[in-house]
């Protein structure tokens, strides 16, 4: 077990001994805060680079995450004793090398000894200590009992009604209806659990992030949120449901129980094939409009979702705002374009070519290579004016950075794709590590720069601000690139969530980089 521990509100042990620590408020966290709505379902992570390094990196959370009391917007390496806030609610303490005895036990014994030796072990001065000691603790009794009857008669005279604290009304709610974290597509019914027996409350308003949006004057309370009656709230970010009470002689009790809610209530415009646009099999076009059907089926807080779990795949990402509404219906529209049955085995083909080449050879993340192929060729080997093989690379930008050296006799557009194969994934270490500066979280900026010269993408990066975490709005300019990165996305939701896609004789793309055969198929897989 290792030795490098959190600590939790300095209280609970937590053993940093994975590679990867997931925190927040979904249950598949590696550190789970279920019940804290001030936590992200995925709100951090540290990650281990050495025997005594990590590194903590925020996932673009609601409610943020701070490092010794500075944000984090970048990663930032841990160092002994940091502090880590999580939502503003959550107090993680670093111990790199365990945590120190003295500080797991008490010491009363220690103490003792410690204030004997300190005294020189001259009895006389001991006894007066004692003596000393023994006034102090009838002195603080004293004053304690003199708080508590404080207290007691305050308590009495606010319950009695002489009070304006609640006017006596001690009612507690809890919410019942819906659970924490639940998302809202149609009208809902919000229920509460009351504590007081009394029938002191007149009247129950709930609101969302201190806006009310129902209120209830009968028993039980009970009221309902129509989540297409506030469009402005379907943005795929958290909001809080919080519950105010209202007694009988009109003063408001607020509560502290609250939950997090996401509300679904943005629809996807199903697109008509663009002139061109490949049909998927059918004789009278009805195998389309059903996956059509399918795609519109799946909101933007499922792109959203979905999205976001993808770019956890790829090693050291940056901070990305992935609730950007422009982003999310580009990235629905185009999944469209994917949704088209037999992909699985086209890129089974090339599954030994790809996982050699961008994995063993350039140390690449197992998804991309296989991603970026679907995206740009949908596994379909291309050798036009727009660029060969499975990522349709340009043949002059080959030839002039030699990234063919090692394709002998074999080109880009080789039946095998091994040439193709090793001058993508060539291309992409140069773009990663020279373009880049080796800065693996700008991934989405290499995506959107994918065509350009090694060269050029180093410039073009020097254009960038400084803050792009809104990849969508800094390539606002550039549609081209909004297109490359949106089309990234939208293959990699299909070819891993195919079954969403009514794509039911398909597997995910997972299964050729992750494992093959050893991982499961989802349940929605036949």
């Amino acid at each position: 077990m290792s030795d490098t521990i959190l600590l939790i509100d300095g209280k609970d042990e937590f053993a940093l001994d994975r590679e990867l620590t997931t925190i927040g408020r979904a249950s598949d966290n590696a550190l789970a805060f279920t019940e804290d709505s001030n936590v992200s379902r995925y709100h951090a992570e540290i990650e281990k680079r050495g025997p005594y390094e990590f590194w903590l990196s925020d996932l673009n959370s609601s409610n943020g995450t701070t490092l010794n009391g500075e944000p984090v917007t970048f990663e930032k390496p841990l160092g002994d004793h940091d502090i880590i806030s999580v939502g503003g609610s959550q107090t993680l303490e670093v111990f790199l090398f365990g945590r120190p005895e003295e500080e797991k036990s008490g010491t009363g014994e220690d103490s003792e000894s410690e204030t004997e030796e300190g005294s020189g072990g001259d009895p006389a001065i001991t006894e007066k200590q004692k003596k000393l000691s023994t006034l102090f603790i009838v002195a603080g009794l004293a004053i304690g009992l003199a708080i508590i009857s404080v207290i007691v008669v305050a308590v009495i005279f606010v319950s009695s009604g002489g009070g304006v604290l609640g006017g006596g009304c001690e009612a507690e709610a809890k919410i019942a209806k819906p659970q924490n974290g639940d998302i809202l597509n149609e009208p809902t019914a919000v229920e509460i659990e009351l504590s007081d027996p009394k029938i002191c409350i007149q009247k129950v308003v709930y609101t969302i992030d201190g806006e009310t949006v129902a209120s209830s004057e009968e028993p039980p309370f009970s009221a309902s949120i129509d989540p297409n009656s506030f469009p402005g709230l379907s943005d795929g970010f958290d909001h809080k449901l919080q519950v105010v009470l209202i007694d009988s002689e009109g003063t408001e009790i607020p509560q502290p129980a609250e939950i997090a809610l996401n509300f679904d209530t943005l629809a996807s415009e199903t697109p008509s094939p663009t002139p061109g646009q490949q049909q998927v099999p059918g004789s009278d076009g009805q195998d389309q409009q059903q996956q059509q059907t399918q795609n519109a089926s799946v909101s933007l807080v499922d792109t959203k979702s979905m999205t976001e779990g993808m770019i956890r795949k790829f090693s050291g990402q940056g901070e990305y705002v992935t609730g950007n509404p422009g982003f999310l219906e580009a990235v629905n529209r185009l999944t469209i374009e994917y949704a088209e049955p037999g992909y699985f085995e086209r890129a089974r083909k090339f599954r030994d070519v790809i996982n050699t080449e961008f994995v063993q050879e350039r140390g690449l993340d197992p998804p991309l290579g296989f991603i970026l192929a679907m995206s740009r060729s949908k596994f379909n080997p291309t050798n036009d004016q727009k660029g060969a093989g499975l990522w349709r690379m340009d043949n002059k930008l080959v030839l002039e950075y030699r990234y063919n050296g090692l394709c002998g006799a074999e080109t880009i557009a080789s039946d095998t794709q091994s040439c193709a194969s090793i001058a993508a994934s060539s291309y992409l270490k140069d773009m990663l590590l020279k373009a880049f500066a080796g800065n693996t979280g700008d991934i989405i900026y290499v995506i959107a720069a994918f065509g350009m010269s090694p060269l050029d993408a180093a410039q073009w990066k020097q254009t960038l601000p400084e803050d792009r975490k809104d990849f969508w709005k800094v390539l606002a300019s550039d549609p081209q690139k909004q297109d490359s990165v949106a089309r990234f996305f939208a293959a990699a939701l299909v070819a891993d969530n195919p079954g969403r896609f009514g794509l039911k004789d398909d597997r995910p793309l997972l299964e050729l980089y992750g494992g093959g055969s050893a991982v499961p198929k989802p349940a929605s897989q036949p």
